[in-house]
């Protein structure tokens, strides 16, 4: 993608910045771990969605988005299916 522009010069190139589908939290949160990448176009994507929750709110919402590394395959199922069953017994 770096190059492409500079290999086929006759094309324009559109940046998409408007998400419909994640709310704000998230996309900073992906914002932040492409910008480790050096190797990449810059862009800020915004949420468009006025129904999910907003940046301000997070600090007392249960929908902030959690960066949970795991070790193997099965950690990371564990760790879902945990999550996702605290979320029923709340």
């Amino acid at each position: 993608m770096l190059d492409f522009s500079t290999k086929y010069s006759e094309t324009q190139f559109v940046v998409l910045e408007e998400n419909y589908r994640s709310n704000q939290a998230i996309l900073d949160l992906a914002s932040t771990l492409i910008e480790n990448n050096n190797e990449r176009l810059s862009n800020k994507i915004k949420s468009i969605n006025k129904k999910l929750i907003a940046s301000s709110d997070l600090k007392n919402s249960k929908n902030t988005p959690i960066l949970f590394k795991a070790n193997s395959e099965t950690e990371e199922q564990t760790y879902i299916v945990n999550h996702i069953k605290s979320f029923i017994n709340s």
